[in-house]
């Protein structure tokens, strides 16, 4: 089995600050607003449902990037897959961009 490396989830952590937070920031900065006027059971369950989703995503980023890397035909190819991917989030923002401009069809 691999040696522990301990700055694996520190950089897990580090990337995972850097890139979420702009998206979930919000979501989570309305969930606690909404706790000063709301009762406890239902921020409780909020933050339960925030937390469910954050949980699953990271969980998926995890295995998947596992599943990759342990596929030897694709070793050596990530940087294709990694572009692959780059494009598909650039033509994502290329769209909204343009939804935003010309407005909803």
């Amino acid at each position: 089995s691999p040696r522990f490396n301990p700055l694996q989830p520190l950089t897990l952590g580090v990337v995972t600050g850097l890139t979420a937070t702009p998206c979930s920031g919000p979501v989570l900065a309305s969930i606690l607003a909404s706790a000063a006027t709301a009762p406890p059971r239902d921020t409780a369950l909020q933050l339960l449902a925030f937390t469910l989703g954050y949980t699953v995503l990271l969980t998926a980023s995890v295995v998947s990037g596992r599943a990759v890397m342990s596929l030897p035909e694709l070793k050596g190819g990530e940087k294709y897959v990694e572009m692959a991917l780059g494009g598909v989030v650039m033509a994502m923002g290329a769209t909204k961009v343009l939804e935003g401009a010309i407005g909803d069809p």
